[in-house]
Parts: structure tokens; sequence; C-alpha cells
């Protein structure tokens, strides 16, 4: 079986960019048995196209999303961080995968980008969750019992997650076709991670699983990409 080609969204594709922001997906997938491909405006000029010759697309971190995406004004979010070329190509990616019915992984940014591409929203500035030390924040999170993620990671009940983050979801925020598989503790009224009801693979995490894997450590964060790649392979 041929190894697995999973698309790597990013803002920038230099090799600064890629060493701070991009190394540890990339790392984390190649670990768990993937081939990344970077996704960027400035390289993937036709998204349906780079999405057909992958098996899987990751939704990374970074900057907010553009606001007018998911109907609303800007109210909080950081518009120097926004680049609307990536949400435009995000969006566009995320179609032509969930039509070919790939896998999909968000993270952070990605997380909310999942969110906004099934037709929810933003709520688009709060405290508590972000930190200017790298690698960020660490909190509990509560996974679901019986949620896929759960199944996928192996593990229910409080784990300790690494966020970095101002913006997010609550309950009035899911879109219709995702449910809650995870919620921020002791900030119960912000959801962590998200999954589509359906029941394909259409995962999405609030925090940073990345940043432990080149310690491989813990091995909940590790099984969540090798179970990406296995649902990959299976198709």
């Amino acid at each position: 079986m041929s190894t697995p080609k999973v698309g790597i969204t990013t803002k920038n594709v230099d090799n600064a960019w890629f060493e701070r922001w991009v190394k540890n997906y990339w790392v984390a997938m190649e670990k768990a048995g993937c081939q990344p491909i970077l996704l960027a405006s400035q390289i993937t000029a036709e998204p349906a196209k780079a999405m057909a010759e992958l098996d899987g697309l990751l939704l990374s971190g970074g900057g907010d999303i553009a606001p007018h995406y998911y109907g609303c004004h800007a109210d909080g979010t950081n518009c120097q961080t926004v680049d609307e070329a990536r949400d435009a190509l995000e969006l566009s990616l995320f179609a032509s995968a969930r039509a070919a019915d790939k896998p999909i992984l968000g993270i952070c940014r990605g997380f909310q980008m999942v969110n906004v591409a099934m037709g929810g929203t933003i709520y688009q500035d709060f405290s508590g969750h972000s930190s200017k030390t790298y690698p960020g924040r660490l909190h509990p999170v509560e996974v679901l019992p019986g949620s896929h993620l759960s199944e996928i990671i192996g593990f229910s009940g409080e784990m300790a997650a690494n966020t970095y983050h101002h913006q997010g979801v609550k309950v009035e925020n899911l879109a219709p076709g995702m449910q809650a598989s995870a919620w921020a503790v002791p900030d119960s009224w912000l959801i962590e991670g998200i999954e589509a009801k359906d029941g394909r693979w259409l995962i999405a995490v609030q925090w940073h699983p990345e940043r432990y894997v080149m310690d491989d450590l813990p091995r909940p964060h590790v099984r969540l990409f090798e179970n990406f790649c296995r649902a990959m392979k299976a198709r």
C-alpha cells in the first residue's frame, strides 16, 4: 500500500516560517506514516485539483479568520492576523475534501475553520487560553465518553491540553452538522473538540497535539495523528 499524502495548510512556505510554525505538524504526520504536502495560497492556485491528489487534509493553526466568512462583523477579531487568501484557500480545500469523503483534521485555527466551513460561527475574543510563552498554556480538557474522539485516542475524561488562542466555539456557535467531543476545564462553556454528527472522519481540536509529538508524549495526542493516517489508508 502506498504512503498516504496529507495536505497541511499554512500561511507561508519559507524556511523560517516552516521551522517555527509548521515543522511539528510535518513531523507528527511523518511519524504517523503519512507523506506531508504543504498547501498555501502562494503555491496552491487550484485547490480542487490539489485536493484530488491528496488522501486527507490537515487544517493547521494560525491567525484569525475574517469574520465575514461566517456572516459577522469584527468584534474582537485581531484583524492584523487575518489572511483572507488563506481563508479562501482553506474553505475551498475543505469543500473538496468533504465532497470526496476524505479525512479532515483541524487544529486550533483549523478547529475554528472546520466549524465555519460547516456553517458555524466564532466567539471572537476571550481571555485565559493564550500565552506568550511557547508552547502555550496547559489546562485540562474533558474528552466526552462515547465520542469518536475518545475512541480514537483511547481515553475519556480529563487530560492536559496545550492551548494558544483567544477565539473559540461555544454551544451557540456550533455548526449544525457538528457535535462537541471535548470541553475546556474549568471553562465548561468553551468547546475544545468537535466531530461530524454523520460519523465521517471529521475531527477538530482547539488544542495543539502536535507540540507534544516531538517527544512522543503523551500517547493520546499521538494516537490522534496515527488514527488520522489510518483513516486515509483505509480509503
